[in-house]
C-alpha cells in the first residue's frame, strides 16, 4: 500500500526488494557492496501470503530497472536519507527509501530543513541534517567520511525522486 506503506514506512516487501538487490550485487562483485536503497514507490503491489510467481514479482516491480553501485560518501548517504524522508510520516512519497544494510533513525519531530532546488527537479535539497541518523551501515560503525558502496536501481542512480545526490 502507498499509505501506510511503501511509500511512509520500513515494510516486509520494501526490506525483501531491497535485499534481493543487495545480494543480487554482492553476488556480482562481492562482500564490497555493503548496501542497497531502493525507492518506494517502485514498489508497486503487495503479494498475498502463498505461493509467489513470477507474475508477482514482475507485477511489483514492473519497471525492468538495472542496478547500479555507486560509491558514496556517508554524507551523501545523510543528504540522500534526509531528502527523501522530508515529509515523512506526514505524506507519501515515491522516493521514501527501503533499505538493506543500513540501519537508520528518522526524528519527525524536527522539521526538514528546506535547502536549494535540486537542478531539473521539483524536490529541495536538505540544507542541513536535522531529522536522520545512520546508526550502521552493514553492521559495521557508520562513519559520514567514508565511502561505501552502495547498490541501487537505475532510476535513482541517475537522480529520479528525491535521489539528486546520487548523481554525483
Amino acid at each position: 500500500n502507498k499509505a501506510p506503506g511503501v511509500r511512509t514506512q520500513d515494510t516486509n516487501l520494501g526490506d525483501l526488494a531491497a535485499d534481493a538487490i543487495l545480494w543480487s550485487a554482492q553476488q556480482a562483485m562481492g562482500e564490497q557492496v555493503v548496501a542497497a536503497i531502493t525507492n518506494g514507490g517502485g514498489i508497486r503491489t503487495s503479494i498475498k501470503t502463498g505461493d509467489i510467481t513470477l507474475k508477482n514479482v514482475n507485477d511489483v516491480l514492473p519497471f525492468g530497472n538495472t542496478l547500479a553501485v555507486l560509491y558514496l560518501t556517508g554524507d551523501q548517504l545523510l543528504e540522500a536519507l534526509e531528502a527523501s524522508t522530508y515529509c515523512s510520516p506526514d505524506s507519501t512519497i515515491g522516493g521514501f527509501p527501503q533499505v538493506a544494510g543500513i540501519k537508520y533513525t528518522i526524528d519527525s519531530s524536527k522539521a526538514y530543513d528546506k535547502g536549494d532546488q535540486y537542478a531539473g527537479s521539483t524536490y529541495y535539497a536538505p540544507k542541513s541534517i536535522q531529522r536522520i541518523t545512520i546508526d550502521s551501515i552493514n553492521g559495521q560503525a557508520f562513519n559520514p567520511k567514508a565511502t561505501y558502496a552502495v547498490v541501487t536501481n537505475d532510476f535513482l542512480a541517475v537522480g529520479g525522486d528525491t535521489y539528486a545526490v546520487f548523481k554525483e
